[in-house]
Order: C-alpha cells, then structure tokens, then sequence
C-alpha cells in the first residue's frame, strides 16, 4: 500500500499549502459558451456517466474540460487536492480513508457499482485448484492498486468468509495492470488476478481462466463502489456549478440504467468517436451497465461506512468511531 500511502500523504501536505494561498478560481471565468469549464481526467476505452450526461445535454452551467487520462483513485484524489482537476473519482474506501487523514474532498454523486452483470471478478486459471476462500492463503494475486478497491474487495470477502487476519497478510499482493493479468494467470505468473468490465468478459469469452468469486459476494448484494467527488472549497465556492453537475450526472446514470442496451451503447460509440483519442470503440460492445445500486446514485451511509472495519484491520484508519455522514452528500441530487 506504499503507492497510496505516498500519494495521500503529498495530498494532505497540498490541502495544507493550499489553505494559505488563493482561493478556487471564480465560477464567473467561463468558456465561449458560457459554462464552467470543469477539469477532469477520463478513462481511456471507456464512457461514463459524466461524458454522457454531457452529451446528452443534461449540463446547463458546466461543461467537461478533458485533461487526459486517468490513471487510478489515489492520483485523482491528489489532484483534485492540489487543484489540478476540479472533480475526481475514486473508490468510497480511498475516498473515506483520504477525508480521515485530512484530505478536504467530499463526494457528490455515485459513479460506479457491482451488481450481477457488473462486478470485479476473481479469476483463475482454468482448472485451478482453487476453490474455497482458504485456498487463497500464501497465492500471489494480480491487484491493479495497491490498498485500493480490488485489494479491499478481497480482503473483506476472506474476512467474511472466516478467514483469519493472520492468513489473510499471507496473500502476496502484486500491482500489474489489468491488461497483462489475465495472461499472467495463464502463464503462473500469479495465481488469481482481479477483472474488471471488458477484461473480465473477454476472459470469460476466452475461456482459459475461470470465475472463483466476485467483490458483491463479499456484502451478499449489490453495492455502489464509487463516486465523484470535489473539494470542500469548491463546493462552497460553486455551489450551482456542482448541483448542476451532479443532477446532470445523476440523470445520465438513470438514462444509462433504464434505456435499451443496444440504444446505450450506439450513444456510447458516438461520444468516443466523437471525443477522437484513438480507442478501442469495439470493447463497447462488451458494456453491461453501469453497476450503480441507488437510483440517481445517490448514497446510503453504508456506501461508506462499509470500509471502515476493513479498513482499520490493516491500519489504514485510526481505531474508534468515524463519521462518515460529513464525507458525501445528496443535497445536490434530485432523486
């Protein structure tokens, strides 16, 4: 965990210089076409719900201002911190440890979830013998963050399952991205990799590995994951600028939910070929809907509060009682 470590650490001394230097820009320094322009960092092969709710024409006061991509939680949260982008994305477990430990961000709106058709998949080699939550102890597991969502979603499921803390630290965590870890699981390089969305149906498709459990089967139902979030001083700043960008957001993610698949994913094309960043636009087709467990995504204290027990067991927050009702917030959310 000493990637997330760092990251938050150099976000908790930013959050500190910042508070002695200037404010956020004003909302009144606009595009040509009258919006605010609001900095971020999109996913590379795919479309969320934001960029649809843009190109739906759900944003009255905001627009999207692209910075590139996207490359995990941790950093998002850092540059959010440092005001390098104006919103980010993260897992609510990085994102409440991140509050714990002095990280002035607040989340808005949900921004992705695990249900049957979309969830984090723990896979195997074909054939493995692998087959109960014990059969994980001393194995070597492909995660594409350290401390983050994935390691957790592990973690809490062994735990659950009556796997003790001890055997559970015997686990040889290793970061790879999810692109080599399907191969990786196939030439032994690890025992069991994390997938997710277009890596994990094209190993279901390919059929050389196999499914032994998913993050959902940790909690026994669906859950939402993650969500979007921005600065405290931010929203205090721009209070209309975020309402519109979360009811935008929240109606796009009931668009994405209730609409015919095959009509999703055609919009869902259109904007990456639009948009033009050279992409795989064939892995759409894969796209099986955006998880997210609340209508409009909006948050139930457990969203949060979930993680803080997992959390704790591999001191990554302080022992005792955590309000996590002050870390995220429905009041812009019109569901």
């Amino acid at each position: 965990m000493k990637k997330f470590a760092a990251l938050l650490s150099a976000a908790v001394v930013a959050v500190s210089l910042s508070a002695c230097g200037d404010k956020t820009e004003d909302a009144t320094s606009k595009a040509a076409d009258g919006k605010y322009p609001l900095r971020y960092q999109g996913e590379t092969g795919i479309v969320n719900p934001a960029e649809v709710a843009q190109d739906l024409g759900y944003f009255k006061k905001v627009s999207l201002d692209y910075q590139g991509a996207y490359t995990g939680g941790p950093e998002s949260i850092q540059f959010v911190a440092t005001k390098q982008l104006d919103y980010g994305m993260s897992f609510n477990g990085a994102i409440l440890k991140s509050i714990a430990k002095g990280v002035k961000v607040k989340s808005v709106v949900t921004s992705y979830g695990s249900n049957e058709k979309v969830f984090l998949g723990f896979f195997g080699k074909k054939g493995t013998t692998i087959k109960e939550p014990e059969d994980l102890i001393g194995k070597k597991v492909a995660v594409n963050i350290r401390g983050a969502h994935y390691e957790m979603a592990i973690r809490e499921y062994l735990h659950t399952s009556g796997v003790s803390d001890a055997d559970i630290e015997k686990i040889e965590f290793v970061t790879m991205p999810q692109v080599n870890a399907e191969q990786a699981v196939i030439n032994g390089q690890v025992d069991v990799a994390a997938l997710n969305g277009v890596f994990r149906d094209k190993a279901v498709e390919r059929k050389k590995t196999q499914l032994i459990f998913r993050d959902m089967d940790a909690f026994s139902k669906a859950y939402n994951a993650g969500s979007y979030f921005f600065t405290t001083e931010f929203i205090k700043e721009n209070p209309d600028e975020v309402k519109d960008f979360t009811q935008g957001v929240a109606k796009a993610i009931e668009w994405m939910n209730t609409t015919e698949r095959d009509k999703v994913v055609e919009r869902l094309e259109s904007i990456m070929e639009k948009r033009d960043r050279d992409e795989p636009i064939e892995n759409l087709q894969y796209w099986s809907g955006t998880g997210i467990a609340t209508k409009g995504g909006t948050f139930t204290d457990e969203d949060f509060s979930r993680w803080i027990e997992p959390l704790q067991r591999v001191d990554d927050l302080p022992a005792g009682d955590i309000d996590t009702k002050s870390m995220y917030t429905n009041e812009f959310n019109p569901y």
